[in-house]
């Protein structure tokens, strides 16, 4: 028996207009799912760009997970997350008991809230307010062999009760 998967694209949208309406959602009675569900089913033959249309609004369903891969470049292929244009763009959820975007043994993952080198256009923020949330989390999945790796977070906005004691940017 053979599974077929779908290949992920170059480029993958997300908000308004997009491909997908947001990060983490799941598919829940023929409504299509989130990105992260979308990428993790999928096989990257390239390194891939998920652009940030506008604000989302996420479940935290679903975590961003170790990324299957073929050809010639697999086990280099990178995903990065960004703004399509220099505006400003809240990723907020109320999620408890567990971090709004997860980064589940994902490797070379950049999140960059950036456009064109300046900026910080995107905003993440769980808005549960308890000691066991945050807004994003990297994790080793319960791994003792196998955590996330080369996870670079740069030029964002974390707010909420629990990330820090202000909002804080990276």
């Amino acid at each position: 028996q053979y599974i077929i998967l779908p290949v992920a694209p170059a480029v993958i949208t997300v908000g308004a207009g997009g491909t997908y309406p947001n990060l983490t959602g799941a598919t829940v009675s023929g409504s299509g799912g989130g990105v992260f569900e979308f990428i993790n089913g999928a096989i990257m033959t390239q390194d891939e760009t998920v652009q940030v249309l506008s604000s989302l609004t996420e479940t935290g369903a679903v975590a961003l997970n170790q990324a299957r891969e073929e050809g010639v470049g697999a086990g280099t292929y990178t995903i990065k997350i960004v703004p399509a244009a220099a505006t400003e763009d809240s990723i907020t959820g109320s999620l408890t008991g567990a971090a709004l975007i997860r980064l589940n043994q994902a490797d070379r993952v950049t999140i960059d809230g950036s456009y064109g080198g300046s900026g910080k256009y995107l905003i993440f923020q769980n808005k549960f307010a308890t000691a066991t949330t945050a807004a994003l989390q990297v994790s080793d999945g319960g791994s003792t062999t196998n955590g996330c790796q080369n996870i670079t977070i740069k030029n964002c906005v974390f707010a909420g009760a629990n990330v820090l004691p202000t909002n804080t940017t990276v």
